[in-house]
């Protein structure tokens, strides 16, 4: 058995999270699959490589229905301001039951 340990001390996104899985030898395909569950297209999904600082990584992204690249701008507490839709509990839940 393998164990993956992350020491998020000042946090992770998600798209941050996959990324390192990509990086750490997951294939962008089984990652789509996953995606495939939830309703998102295979095409929707890409990736590419940065630099930050002399560090290197993998950007993982999802593209909107609208063809956005789904920035999540709005009041959680942080700086972020721009607005997007916003799912229901209900439909969560929903989307949670479709994919076992």
């Amino acid at each position: 058995m393998k164990v993956l340990y992350f020491d998020c001390f000042s946090g992770a996104s998600g798209d941050m999270i996959v990324g390192a899985l990509i990086d750490a030898g997951v294939p962008l395909d089984e990652i789509r699959g996953a995606l495939g569950s939830l309703s998102i297209d295979r095409d929707a999904v890409w990736t590419e490589r940065v630099d930050r600082a002399g560090i290197g990584a993998t950007k993982f992204q999802v593209r909107g229905e609208d063809g956005s690249q789904g920035h999540h701008r709005h009041s959680h507490g942080g700086v972020a301001t721009e607005a997007h839709a916003h799912r229901t509990l209900r439909e969560i839940d929903a989307l949670i039951e479709g994919s076992r």
